[in-house]
This record gives structure tokens, C-alpha cells and sequence, in this order.
């Protein structure tokens, strides 16, 4: 419907402006009306009469997908500029709220590729009695509109966290929290059985952690046990083995002795 850089519907801006009027403003690639405007200004194609006018965005996709080429006889090298008029006289066009117009098109069923705007009078699509935006002003305050005053911005449902996926705007959000109060109700009950199926299988597990933790500080303190036996056990080898060793010593002294003591006798008893 629109877009600040894709191409404009027609039966959008034909509701406000005549068909004639649009005709010369057509992107020669999507036959939209062109928005962001540019003409083809290739030497290939000089003595063409007429302007060759077509979107910016449609131009660039179509060079992207045609290796460059002219998307007027094919040829290589193309080359473009702004169609600064064209452009001027689009933003001045004359439109209504296009989330509206969208919006009458769906009340009376009618697919927007289905409007025939060059077979049917000006103002041939009824508006509602009491339209939700009424904004009526130019293409190039549509973009502000949209983003900060128009009625039917659009708002998520404040159960969207819970399953409600309805696309609301400021007018009907209010009825909306009220015909829906029982939907809303069950969301909620459904997400707190979720939940508190969730807390179960968490405290589940936490209980299982806990009882490991447990079993794995009874190891370790057996662990502690155990090496404190064996520390002591250890304790009583040092100590064997330092009796032993002082034991050696002292037989070895006595030994010693004894020896001293026969070779000074026999020093003796050669006097």
C-alpha cells in the first residue's frame, strides 16, 4: 500500500486524484506510481520522446537481477538521475490514511489487486460513516502520520506474552480487553500449569542435587577418615624405623667399644 521507498498502489492515490493525472507517473518496471523517482537517461535511448520514469528501488532490483542492464532495449551501461519533478509532484499528491484505506477494503472484501481504478469514478470505494483515522494530507506527511498520530497504529494485545497474537490499534484495544477477558483467563491459566509443571521438575532436580551432594560428603569425610588412618600408619613406620635405626647405632657403639677396649689390653699386657 505504501512504502517510503517501494512504488504506490494506485487505487490508493486514485481515491483522491484523477487516473489522467496518475498515468505519467508510472513506474515503467511494477506500473505502480514510482516513488523516489528516477529517469533513464542512457544514450541508447535518446530520441525516446517520452520520459522513461521508473521507482528507485524497482530500478536497483531489477540491475541487480539483469547484470546491470537497461531494463529498456537491454543494453549495458545503464545510467539514471532523479526525476526531481516527478518526485515533487508525487509528495504533493493528495491521499487519505492508506491503513484506512486498507482497512475499507477488507470491510467490503474486495483484494486490493481487484481494484480497477482506471474503470471506476473517483471516490467509487465507500468509506465507512465513522472512519477510525481520518487523516487526509499529502505523500509526504504520510510517513509521519503512520509513525506518530494516525488511529490504527498498530499495538500488540498486553496478553502477547501469554498467547494472544491479535494486531490491535488504539481504537478497538479496549473492547478487545473486555470481549477477550475469558481467552486472556485461560492463557493464563495455561501458563501457570506450564510454570508450575516447570517449579516441579526444577525442585525435582534440586532434590536429586542435594541427595548427591550428601552421598559425595559422606565420601569425602570416609576419605578424610581413611587417610588419617593411614597418616597414622605412616606415623608408626617413621617411628619403627627410627627405633630400629637408633638400636643399630648403639649395638654398633658397643661393638666398637669392645674392640677398643681388647686392642688397649693387648697395649697393656706387651709392657
Amino acid at each position: 500500500m505504501w512504502s517510503s521507498e517501494g512504488c504506490l498502489e494506485k487505487s490508493w492515490l486514485s481515491y483522491r486524484n484523477s487516473t489522467e493525472k496518475l498515468k505519467t507517473l508510472e513506474c515503467l518496471l511494477c506500473h505502480k506510481i514510482a516513488n523516489n523517482a528516477v529517469e533513464l537517461i542512457c544514450e541508447d535511448h535518446e530520441e525516446t520522446k517520452s520520459a522513461l520514469i521508473v521507482g528507485e528501488k524497482c530500478l536497483k532490483q531489477y540491475l541487480i537481477n539483469n547484470r546491470n542492464q537497461c531494463p529498456v532495449e537491454n543494453h549495458d551501461h545503464c545510467k539514471y538521475g532523479k526525476a526531481k519533478l516527478v518526485r515533487q509532484y508525487v509528495d504533493e499528491l493528495v491521499v487519505t490514511c492508506p491503513r484506512q484505506f486498507l482497512l475499507n477494503l477488507q470491510l467490503h472484501q474486495q483484494p486490493l489487486n481487484q481494484v480497477k481504478e482506471e474503470s471506476q469514478p473517483q471516490r467509487s470505494i465507500q468509506m465507512p460513516s465513522v472512519p477510525m483515522c481520518t487523516f487526509e494530507g499529502k505523500v509526504k506527511d504520510v510517513k509521519e502520520h503512520l509513525e506518530h498520530s494516525c488511529g490504527l497504529i498498530e499495538l500488540e494485545c498486553r496478553f502477547k506474552s501469554f498467547g494472544c497474537n491479535e494486531i490491535l490499534n488504539n481504537q478497538n484495544i479496549g473492547s478487545h480487553m473486555q470481549v477477550a477477558m475469558a481467552r486472556h483467563l485461560e492463557m493464563l491459566t495455561n501458563q501457570f500449569v506450564i510454570f508450575q509443571n516447570k517449579f516441579d521438575q526444577m525442585q525435582e532436580q534440586l532434590n536429586k542435587a542435594e541427595s548427591k551432594n550428601e552421598e559425595q560428603a559422606k565420601e569425602i569425610e570416609l576419605l578424610k577418615t581413611n587417610a588419617q588412618t593411614q597418616n597414622i600408619r605412616i606415623d608408626d613406620l617413621v617411628k619403627d624405623s627410627t627405633n630400629s635405626l637408633q638400636r643399630e647405632q648403639y649395638l654398633n657403639s658397643v661393638q666398637l667399644f669392645k674392640v677398643i677396649f681388647i686392642v688397649f689390653k693387648a697395649l697393656i699386657e706387651m709392657k
